[in-house]
């Protein structure tokens, strides 16, 4: 009967153990708390990012453009983002270009559930945004 009750027990801790890992891991899409980008004196996430592509941007062609690529990412724990994909984009050139821009970024503010820091799935609109003007 010993053998029995500390078989199940290990078998429940185990099981537990796994549990709590795979929570820990776990990537959230709705947060009580969204991710944030604080950058320069920016008022909100948004704008943040904008002013972060137009001044840190390696415009990847001469060319006259205006589109934005939308790339989803998630924004680890410790603010870091990773795991990009290209949801919405252009080509390859201006994709990379995207993504490159945002693993460039400093640190998010990540996303919380409870008070507790997550793991949080988030797309970003990167907008390219160059026209030459004729005189």
């Amino acid at each position: 009967m010993k053998r029995l009750t500390i078989i199940i027990f290990l078998t429940l801790t185990i099981n537990q153990i796994g549990l709590t890992q795979s929570r820990e891991n776990r990537v959230y899409i709705k947060v009580d708390s969204i991710p944030e980008f604080v950058y320069s004196d920016c008022n909100n996430t948004k704008s943040c990012i904008e002013l972060y592509v137009k001044t840190n941007a390696q415009w990847p062609t001469d060319d006259d453009i205006i589109v934005t690529i939308y790339i989803q990412c998630i924004v680890e724990k410790n603010g870091k983002l990773t795991n990009f994909k290209v949801i919405r984009g252009l080509d390859e050139i201006y994709d990379k270009a995207s993504i490159d821009i945002l693993k460039s970024m400093p640190l998010w503010k990540p996303g919380m559930i409870k008070e507790k820091i997550v793991r949080t799935q988030i797309t970003i609109p990167v907008k390219w945004d160059f026209l030459r003007t004729s005189i």
